[in-house]
């Protein structure tokens, strides 16, 4: 069976290929200054976040599993939580997307009182 993350990751992939080229999808670059973001952050933010994360592992503060992670945190800005979510959620999740997609599944975008607008 296919790890969940790795379906909902490919099916965002096909969903948004049409936006390759599109600029707010884009990398942003990281700016000078201490931190990735103009608004600050946590250590992970850090330029030197790797060297942060080496020195927690060397000085026991976190575990291997746990450092793993932080990594892919650190480096690709997300993490696959075994389990974290079960299978008939990413499921249902994912056919959600294909109607979404497909235009099957009606979607409310804003509801004012008794009126709705959908699409």
């Amino acid at each position: 069976m296919t790890n969940p993350v790795s379906r909902i990751r490919n099916k965002l992939k096909q969903v948004l290929s049409p936006f390759r080229g599109d600029a707010r999808l884009s990398t942003p670059t990281i700016p000078s200054g201490r931190f990735r973001s103009r608004f600050g952050g946590l250590w992970t933010d850090s330029p030197d976040a790797l060297a942060i994360l080496e020195r927690k592992v060397t000085n026991g503060n976190i575990s291997s599993i746990q450092a793993e992670q932080l990594k892919c945190w650190i480096e690709s800005g997300y993490v696959a939580l075994p389990e974290a979510v079960d299978t008939s959620t990413v499921d249902a999740l994912l056919a959600d997307v294909d109607s979404i997609y497909s235009g099957t599944m009606e979607i409310v975008l804003w509801k004012l009182g008794s009126q709705a607008n959908s699409k």
